[in-house]
């Protein structure tokens, strides 16, 4: 079935092609547009598995969290830890902020009342990122995320997301743990607290703009 328009809150998607098929005891909706390509399959008794080969964020989050000026008011999620439904999601390429990530998965479960997202990881060309995000209760909810990342070349991997190129590093090793109020998609960069350990082997910087805003939010 294809479907011309499809809208939800301020998102628009045009030409979407929609499919179901009864796998017995599971459900599979598969969509196919510009802005996300994959499926979903579900059963009453077994966790949702989404399978996205695409997903471009910026046409689906109109409105990026991290933008937002500093001096307005945060708002809690109207969700809350512990009600979100388990989920083990696969992504082949991920679009944001202009950028290619590159492929990501997690799996979503309820933990001691927290939303986690466990076995967190991710592929940047030479990059590698592992790591979980923890979702917990209070006045406001607060998301931590814990982050391990280790390649060789960063810069080639950045240079491959759509980044200028910074750096250049023979081996590349970094740890980091970071907090936000709220939930996990209210990241934002006014709100953020933590630090990163991170160890650049034979690397250099390359001289340009784009290297002293690296360097900048480095030292922030």
């Amino acid at each position: 079935m294809t479907l011309s328009e499809v809208s939800f809150g301020t998102t628009q998607l045009k030409d979407v092609r929609l499919g179901l098929q009864d796998l017995g005891h599971q459900r599979r909706i598969s969509l196919n547009s510009s802005a996300v390509q994959g499926s979903l399959t579900y059963s009453d008794n077994r966790p949702y598995s989404l399978d996205l080969a695409y997903i471009d964020l910026d046409a689906l989050l109109p409105e990026d969290e991290s933008k937002k000026v500093v001096d307005e008011p945060f708002v809690d999620s109207a969700i809350r830890p512990g009600q979100l439904p388990a989920a083990d999601v696969n992504i082949g390429q991920l679009v944001y902020n202009g950028k290619r990530w590159g492929e990501w998965g997690f799996s979503l479960r309820t933990q001691d009342g927290d939303s986690v997202l466990r076995d967190l990881y991710g592929r940047m060309d030479q990059l590698d990122i592992k790591g979980d995000i923890r979702w917990s209760s209070g006045t406001p909810s607060q998301s931590e995320l814990s982050l391990s990342l280790r390649g060789d070349n960063v810069g080639q991997s950045l240079m491959t997301a759509g980044f200028q190129q910074v750096m250049e590093t023979r081996e590349f090793r970094a740890d980091t743990k970071m907090f936000w109020p709220g939930a996990p998609w209210q990241f934002s960069l006014a709100r953020l607290r933590g630090g990163a350990d991170f160890v650049a082997e034979q690397g250099r910087l390359i001289e340009s703009g784009a290297s002293s805003n690296f360097c900048g939010f480095l030292a922030s």
